[in-house]
């Protein structure tokens, strides 16, 4: 029966990403792709301007016409958004036509969570494009998996929780993923991932950058055990690499080609780094790509049907373009988004995004940070209108304690304004001097 479903989900798959790979392998040049690009939007645009009341009300604000003659008129006039837009806006940014299938919830490497709701052909869209990608490097969906990833599913309350931890690890074994936790990072629990990945013998791996990073220094002096699986690809993601040698790093302790998938929850997979060592290539079909004029940072704008379409979204990361070739195609690497580690009084190291899975389901919760000072101790600082009440405290100190008990009893604190950089991000992580 695990075969069946493992033939019947690869052959599905498979020739979903095959349809996609006509388009993307159309040898088409960056002014062929903005003009396909375009035609498509105007398309989506004829439907998301009557059915998306946020848009309907723009059209009237900024008086946008029915049909773009050029991304040159559409840069110019239609205004650009940001999470803080998302979340004000709730269910005015919704299609009104069909109801959310599921929701989209992330903490974010910004530190501002967010719930969006989607539909099922948006997961699927996402799941062709995804192996389309890795596809340029010989991984098929019937390869075994080993997963540097987070555990959000095990942090639900009582039954709930537990069914939902059940699901997952079901749902894993009949893909024949091995998922380990990466908001651990002390030696420790890196070691025993290993003795882990030698064990299961899995074909390719994936995790938080920041994780696959460390566990390639930890396991560094077992490099030759680790290439004799002979792995075929290791994929970060979720945030950059933390140091210029991380991925040759983690290239050499592995054996295997090391490539970043770039998006974030809101939006899928944006760009994947190719193969041939050209950088990240675009997935112009799902999204049209732009830097903003003043701040050099990306505009996402979608070019699919989905249920809280976002156009000219600002993520937050600025790119690095190749010179001549414009990034509605390619571009050379991500600017910044890099995840930082906790450390706990115990010594024990925490990926910051175990913070972010933690509020993901806290709508009243627009933002966090985590102030770390010099003597050790930690304050966990979140925004909202109003300080929470204490149900939902009670139940973020329970997610706490499933990350580490420590957590239990972190301090957790109330403001209407969270510490930003120069560029205006909200970093997740503060390191603040002895006397904070």
């Amino acid at each position: 029966m695990i075969r069946k479903i493992r033939h019947i989900r690869s052959r599905k798959i498979t020739a979903g990403a095959a349809r996609l790979q006509d388009g993307y392998d159309s040898k088409m040049d960056s002014t062929s792709v903005a003009t396909w690009q375009l035609e498509r939007f105007n398309a989506l645009w004829s439907e998301w301007r009557k059915y998306v009341p946020y848009y309907s009300a723009l059209v009237e604000e900024f008086r946008l016409p029915v049909k773009f003659r050029s991304w040159e008129e559409f840069r110019d006039i239609f205004p650009v958004m940001n999470r803080g837009h998302v979340q004000a806006a709730g269910e005015r940014l919704h299609d009104q036509r069909f109801p959310a299938d599921y929701w989209r919830k992330t903490g974010g490497s910004t530190a501002e969570p967010l719930q969006i709701p989607a539909w099922n052909s948006e997961r699927e869209l996402s799941a062709f494009t995804m192996w389309y990608a890795r596809s340029w490097f010989g991984v098929a969906p019937p390869d075994s998996l080993f997963l540097l990833w987070g555990h959000s599913h095990l942090l639900g309350p009582g039954i709930f929780g537990k069914f939902n931890g059940i699901k997952r690890a079901l749902q894993d074994y009949i893909l024949g993923y091995t998922r380990w936790s990466a908001y651990d990072l002390t030696e420790a629990a890196l070691r025993r991932a290993g003795d882990c990945l030698l064990e299961r013998r899995s074909d390719w791996l994936l995790g938080y950058s920041v994780a696959l990073d460390r566990f390639a220094r930890v396991n560094r002096d077992r490099a030759d055990q680790i290439r004799a699986l002979n792995l075929k690809l290791a994929v970060g993601t979720a945030e950059s690499f933390p140091f210029s040698d991380s991925a040759r790093l983690v290239e050499e302790v592995l054996g295997c080609p090391v490539a970043m998938e770039y998006g974030a929850v809101e939006t899928g997979v944006l760009a994947h780094q190719h193969q041939d060592g050209s950088g990240f290539r675009v997935m112009w079909q799902d999204h049209m790509i732009e830097r903003e004029k003043d701040t050099s940072e990306i505009l996402v704008t979608s070019l699919f049907s989905r249920a809280c379409p976002l156009l000219r979204y600002r993520l937050g990361d600025r790119i690095e373009p190749i010179k001549d070739i414009s990034v509605n195609i390619r571009f050379k690497r991500v600017s910044g988004r890099c995840n930082e580690s906790i450390t706990l009084s115990s010594g024990r190291l925490i990926h910051s995004e175990a913070f972010a899975h933690v509020v993901k389901e806290s709508s009243e919760i627009r933002g966090f940070q985590i102030i770390q000072n010099g003597g050790g101790s930690l304050v966990f600082r979140y925004l909202a209108l109003e300080p929470i009440n204490p149900p939902l405290e009670s139940e973020l100190r329970r997610r706490l304690e499933k990350i580490d008990p420590e957590l239990r009893d972190l301090e957790i604190v109330h403001t209407t304004k969270l510490e930003q950089t120069i560029s205006g991000k909200t970093p997740m992580v503060l390191s603040m001097p002895d006397n904070f």
